[in-house]
């Protein structure tokens, strides 16, 4: 899914249930403060996530938490998840499914991949999903199917 394609679905959705988006949002980051959490994680962002953060900042976003670089919330990427954890389970969390999973992107020789995963709490291991981030959000935080 394109980037202008998702905006398109979240303001159908904002429209269509304001509710859901009732909850304030984490601060949009800089370019600064990205390039600072991409160094305390020691691994470049995808650029589909960081598109997402310079729109939409992170935060409560629909019926997901998505990760942010705001370092006053609770939601900060960098209060959620260490480079060590990155590392050790070759996965970049950034939704919170609040199930105990996290939605991210598989990481291979130190780059994410282009399309998403999920950690499996319960199993300790990341299943990964035939999409790219907007259609897996659309999904999870939208509760739309494409």
């Amino acid at each position: 899914m394109l980037f202008k394609e998702f905006c398109e679905a979240v303001e159908n959705a904002r429209r269509s249930h304001p509710i859901w988006f009732a909850l304030s949002s984490d601060g949009i980051p800089s370019d600064e403060i990205i390039a600072k959490m991409e160094e305390r994680l020691q691994i470049p962002l995808p650029e589909t996530y960081k598109a997402f953060l310079k729109q939409y900042g992170g935060g409560y976003f629909g019926f997901a938490l998505v990760y942010s670089c705001d370092s006053n919330s609770r939601h900060c990427l960098t209060k959620n998840v260490t480079a060590e954890w990155i590392r050790e389970h070759a996965f970049l969390p950034v939704v919170d499914l609040e199930t105990g999973d996290l939605g991210g992107f598989p990481v291979e020789n130190g780059f994410c991949a282009g399309t998403v995963g999920i950690y499996d709490h319960e199993q300790n291991t990341v299943l990964r999903q035939p999409t790219d981030f907007f259609t897996f959000l659309t999904a999870y935080a939208l509760h739309q199917a494409n």
